[in-house]
């Protein structure tokens, strides 16, 4: 983000803390934060995209006061993740800013034929995983009385995805847990929210493509197939907004699903007050007024 000329350092002496960085958005958000004078600690279960991604993040410093972790890490495994947030804690005491943007697919196709064992990976690495990292970081957080939490959700959240299950469910219970944990860390300064990407060129998405359009539905594939097409490759959407929700211009905003690609969120700033006191961009029930129908 530049003005006149310059870059707008909105994140100096911000230190994020962004999941699945090693490629795709997470990648993408990890150079927008550090143009802008922010600090990351990236982590990744792919040790050697981890190890490329930190080469070359590490050119696009503006200042000398910035600094780059990348931690090998799998996002499945509880222990593991208790050990590196216990760490990060330690070390860095003045994070305020968390990005839980890995995410897998899981199995495809019809849920009869799911696995146990891969259902509940989909879960550990979508679900419980953002939710244990915010858990470790509150208390922190609320003695500093400030803080950013942005969690990613995707189409499944929003609507049905059949053929996705096991993210489709992962994905719609993280924004419900993102509205929750932010009613109650409302008088502490700390806001939460999260943001549907819109479909963007990712290799989750490349890898969904070259499935069977019969195991991801007909539908689903043709869609995802057109508006990449129409539309592939712009990450520019979605790391400004995850830079403005991680800014102090959208401080107050709180406890929403934003739309990377829908939502007009550049003039968030003049409705503050009417998104701070309703439902506007949450996942709430339709009942049959809202459809112009008298079910009675």
């Amino acid at each position: 983000m530049k003005t006149n000329g310059c870059l707008k350092m909105i994140l100096k002496n911000r230190i994020a803390l962004i999941t699945g960085a090693s490629r795709g958005i997470g990648r993408k958000i990890s150079e927008k934060f550090l143009l802008n004078g922010a600090s990351i600690i990236i982590c990744s279960k792919e040790i050697k995209n981890l190890e490329d991604t930190k080469a070359k993040l590490n050119k696009l410093k503006i200042n000398k006061n910035q600094f780059i972790e990348a931690h090998a890490l799998d996002l499945s495994n509880e222990k593991e993740t208790n050990l590196f947030c216990k760490k990060v804690i330690k070390s860095h005491p003045n994070l305020d800013i968390i990005i839980n943007c890995a995410g897998i697919h899981g199995p495809l196709g019809e849920i009869e034929n799911y696995s146990m064992k891969e259902l509940r990976k989909t879960l550990e690495v979508n679900l419980i995983s953002p939710i244990n990292i915010c858990l470790h970081f509150l208390k922190t957080f609320k003695n500093k009385n400030y803080g950013k939490i942005i969690n990613f959700s995707g189409g499944g959240a929003a609507s049905p995805l059949p053929e996705m299950n096991a993210y489709s469910l992962s994905k719609v219970a993280l924004v419900r847990f993102t509205e929750n944990l932010s009613i109650q860390l409302k008088d502490f300064n700390i806001d939460v929210n999260a943001i549907a990407p819109g479909a963007i060129l990712t290799d989750m998405n490349k890898s969904v493509l070259n499935t069977s359009p019969e195991i991801v539905g007909n539908s689903y594939y043709k869609n995802l197939r057109k508006t990449l097409k129409e539309n592939s490759g712009d990450f520019d959407l979605v790391t400004d907004l995850t830079l403005y929700l991680a800014s102090k211009d959208s401080d107050g905003i709180s406890g929403k699903l934003i739309s990377a690609v829908w939502d007009d969120w550049r003039k968030f700033k003049n409705f503050k007050e009417i998104l701070k006191k309703t439902d506007i961009y949450n996942l709430r029930r339709i009942i049959p007024d809202d459809r112009g129908q008298k079910l009675k």
